[in-house]
């Protein structure tokens, strides 16, 4: 990548950092598979993180690896380029890994002023690895970085598209049960989707205001148990022994809810709402502090860094600490070493070239659509839920229920952007939001196969 940037001097830091665990120091660590690693005693277990990269757990900590390898090709050299340009893959640069500290410690610090305490960046730069393969003259040098990190399933293809394949199971109960409530609080929500009402996409593509529906009379049910017929082709089989118990657990913060009688507020909508203003709340941060997230054109393409999948889901959250946490800035760059000049050189007529218009474009096309849903702008994010499943007679509602999630979270993120943050008194409802993270870990369950 050719970020429109001065190139940060190369300061050479080591991958033998105090915190870092011996087993990570043996040897430069290259991603393989099962049968490979049986001729190489050094080897550990870990999970694939993306193609590139993989998380490896060391005395109970998680340790993310950045660019040891294109899944378990090694590095590969690829025409990738708009113009048969080749790219190497599976890896980091010199200058991107380097990039990836010094902003990662910009973007920790932009938190701080800002105040977000219940908030880090999810990756704690440790150093990295140089693979030495710089010889062909066709690389540059392979480069994996090294980060203690807090989560690895992504906001937009995990917990996103598994909050809409969970959605059906969440609202059956409650559609059958309406009644009256259904003709007199909802129906005309739902004439509105067949008549004027756009989806949420399609309204944040045209730049048009997104709603705030987290009042909505519609109401939460534990979703059938993983034995059941409509769960099966959704839940992992060595998932099922978990989902019951966490059906369990929301089914008692529900009733906990119902019996302080605050059944009547949604707590997916609730968790919209938190979500978007955390998304807000980042962006806000690095606006601020005067950081791009990485937005910019080059020979490859258009780059955008600020989307859904670059916020994690913590591993193990606890009470007041947020939901997610940003990550990935081995593209991102502050306003004082930026160089309108390159982004001239690459004649993207529409692309702005001033700083403050570059970030508009960062937070308006990049991470408002993919909060939306929407696949306008190159950021990498899919929106593929992990099921289409859909129940007959309710698809009315449940266009309805996808609607205001997805308005809700991009309404709230627009205001936290612009300095208003959620200040509901029930946002600080301990069994609200314990049935939150309830919802979180199914949606995360019916997506643990996604790789992205």
């Amino acid at each position: 990548p050719a970020l429109p940037v001065v190139d940060l001097p190369i300061n050479g830091i080591s991958a033998l950092d105090a915190n870092i665990p011996s087993d990570l120091t043996m040897l430069p660590l290259l991603k393989c598979n099962e049968n490979e690693a049986k001729n190489w005693p050094s080897s550990l277990d870990g999970v694939a993180s993306g193609k590139r990269s993989a998380i490896v757990f060391v005395k109970g900590k998680a340790f993310r690896l950045k660019g040891c390898g294109n899944l378990d090709e090694g590095f590969p050299i690829e025409k990738h380029g708009d113009h048969g340009e080749y790219m190497v893959r599976g890896c980091m640069f010199d200058q991107t890994v380097q990039r990836e500290f010094y902003m990662s410690e910009r973007v920790s610090n932009a938190l701080k002023v800002e105040g977000l305490k219940h908030m880090q960046c999810a990756n704690k730069s440790l150093g990295f690895y140089s693979y030495g393969l710089a010889s062909d003259r066709k690389r540059s040098g392979e480069f994996c970085g090294v980060f203690e990190t807090i989560g690895d399933r992504r906001l937009g293809d995990h917990l996103l598209s598994g909050i809409e394949s969970i959605i059906p199971l969440l609202y059956t109960s409650s559609f059958k049960d309406l009644g009256s409530d259904w003709t007199e609080k909802t129906k005309n929500h739902v004439e509105k989707i067949r008549g004027n009402l756009w989806d949420t996409a399609t309204r944040a593509e045209c730049g048009m205001e997104a709603l705030d529906l987290s009042n909505l009379h519609i109401f939460e049910n534990p979703p059938f148990y993983s034995s059941d017929k409509r769960c099966v082709t959704m839940i992992p089989s060595e998932y099922s022994t978990l989902w019951d118990s966490i059906c369990d657990e929301l089914a008692t913060s529900l009733r906990s809810l119902k019996g302080a009688d605050m059944s009547s507020k949604s707590v997916l909508l609730w968790l919209a709402k938190m979500i978007g203003t955390e998304c807000g709340q980042v962006c806000r941060a690095l606006k601020k502090s005067r950081i791009s997230w990485g937005t910019y054109p080059d020979a490859m393409g258009i780059h955008c860094n600020a989307h859904a999948n670059n916020m994690v889901v913590r591993r193990d959250r606890m009470d007041k600490e947020s939901y997610l946490c940003p990550l990935d800035f081995d593209m991102a760059f502050s306003e004082s070493e930026f160089l309108p000049s390159m982004i001239e050189s690459q004649h993207q007529k529409i692309f702005p070239t001033e700083f403050d218009d570059l970030l508009v474009w960062e937070h308006n096309m990049g991470f408002r659509t993919s909060l939306a849903g929407s696949d306008y702008t190159s950021t990498g994010v899919t929106n593929k839920n992990g099921s289409s499943i859909i129940f007959e007679g309710m698809e009315d509602f449940l266009i309805l229920v996808r609607i205001a999630f997805r308005d809700t979270m991009v309404k709230f993120f627009d205001d936290a952007l612009k300095g208003s943050d959620s200040d509901d008194e029930e946002d600080n409802n301990a069994e609200r939001s314990k049935a939150a993270d309830s919802i979180v870990k199914l949606a995360l369950i019916c997506t643990s196969k996604i790789v992205c």
